[in-house]
């Protein structure tokens, strides 16, 4: 902290090479040598500002992902929910959340593999009657859901539902709720009898006037087919609504089937979910 001036000199003032700073009613002279910007602080404070990222449903898969890792366990602690708990820290996590606390435990290859010998002895723990119950964070919990449900369903099967759990997650509740329709719908697609789109990948781009994006995403995931994010190679399709960019370039590049949204309305007429 810079001294309080002391300069008692009169006329006028002479020392040309300090920076005059007014802190509190108080004038303070500071060497420029030693008031440089704190360039790390900065750099942390606009990384605080930013958001998470923030995915489509299905965007992010645990298969894709997931290593069956685990960043830590902490049993008997009492800051990762409501009473005593035992906590499992899974590896790996794509939200990227500012001012995350555990940067480590982003990486799915991080930490070490889940094995039974760990899940006895959370059972273990959990069965203490002090233990409230089990915290599933780390990482992100829903991308590491192999890990998750296989403790999850020990827990049920040992203990019934007099141990509750708690998930710390990057999804808000509206976000997997959205995932949960995706994959009802993706069971209800195994029923449906085949169609000109059946296996194929589907990318919509531009805006469309009888859906919206995630709308539209369901309805080809209701014909059997996959809704791509961008224009590949195994793109077999590409819907454009109004004002499309960068994509629709692409698949003409490609040699992509070009559909417009009511061209693709009437390919599907006639299946029961118009």
């Amino acid at each position: 902290m810079p001294e309080k001036d002391k300069n008692t000199q009169e006329g006028p003032d002479i020392r040309s090479n300090l920076i005059k700073v007014n802190m509190g009613g108080d004038t303070m002279f500071v060497d420029p040598d030693q008031y440089k910007p704190q360039l790390d602080h900065q750099r942390e404070l606009k990384r605080m500002h930013r958001k998470p990222k923030n995915p489509k449903p299905q965007e992010w898969k645990t298969e894709d992902y997931s290593k069956h890792k685990i960043a830590d366990y902490k049993p008997f602690n009492f800051v990762d929910g409501e009473g005593v708990r035992c906590s499992l820290y899974v590896s790996g996590c794509l939200f990227d959340c500012p001012g995350c606390y555990n940067l480590a435990a982003q990486n799915f290859n991080y930490g070490f593999p889940y094995t039974q010998e760990l899940e006895d002895r959370i059972i273990k723990d959990l069965g203490q009657p002090y233990v409230q119950g089990l915290t599933l964070l780390g990482g992100e919990p829903f991308l590491n859901t192999w890990v998750c449900l296989r403790i999850i369903n020990r827990i049920r099967k040992e203990f019934g539902h007099s141990k509750d759990i708690w998930s710390w997650s990057g999804y808000t509740w509206d976000e997997l709720q959205k995932e949960f329709v995706f994959e009802e719908r993706k069971e209800e697609n195994t029923m449906m009898k085949e169609n000109v789109f059946t296996g194929c990948t589907i990318v919509a781009t531009g805006k469309l006037q009888h859906f919206t994006r995630d709308e539209i995403n369901m309805k080809i995931l209701e014909l059997g087919a996959k809704p791509g994010s961008s224009v590949t190679k195994k793109t077999n399709y590409l819907i454009c609504g109004e004002k499309a960019g960068s994509k629709l370039a692409k698949a003409q590049a490609l040699g992509i089937q070009i559909l417009s949204e009511e061209e693709f309305l009437n390919m599907v007429v006639g299946y029961e979910w118009l």
